[in-house]
C-alpha cells in the first residue's frame, strides 16, 4: 500500500490517529482475521490478514452508508511480541500489501 505511515510509541500513535480523525471525507473499515501466533521463549510472532474497504466522498463529507465496491487493499499484518515483567507487549507491526485497488481519482 502506498501511504507510508509509521507511528512510534504512545505519542506517535496518538498524533497519527488525531491527524486521521481530521479526514472527514473518508469512510473505511478494516476487516481482520484471527491471529495465528507462534511462541518461542519470550518472543512471539503473529500473522493476521486484513481487508480494507474505503470510500472517499466527492462532497468532502463521508456518506453513511458508503457506496460498496472492491476492497481498497488486502494484505497481512506481521506482529512481534515480547514478554516483559508486565506481560506480553507489542514490539512492532508491519503490513504487507497483497492486492491493491487502482485509484479512481
Amino acid at each position: 500500500y502506498t501511504d507510508d505511515m509509521s507511528m512510534d510509541g504512545q505519542v506517535g500513535i496518538r498524533e497519527g490517529f488525531t491527524h486521521r480523525q481530521r479526514v472527514t471525507r473518508r469512510q473505511s473499515r478494516h476487516v481482520c482475521t484471527n491471529m495465528a501466533v507462534t511462541v518461542a521463549g519470550d518472543t512471539a510472532i503473529g500473522l493476521s490478514y486484513l481487508v480494507n474497504y474505503r470510500h472517499d466522498s466527492e462532497t468532502g463529507v463521508a456518506e453513511t452508508p458508503a457506496p460498496a465496491g472492491l476492497p481498497k487493499y488486502v494484505g497481512q499484518y506481521h506482529d512481534t511480541f515480547v514478554r516483559t515483567a508486565e506481560g506480553w507487549r507489542i514490539k512492532d507491526r508491519y503490513f504487507v500489501t497483497a492486492f491493491l485497488r487502482p485509484s479512481s481519482r
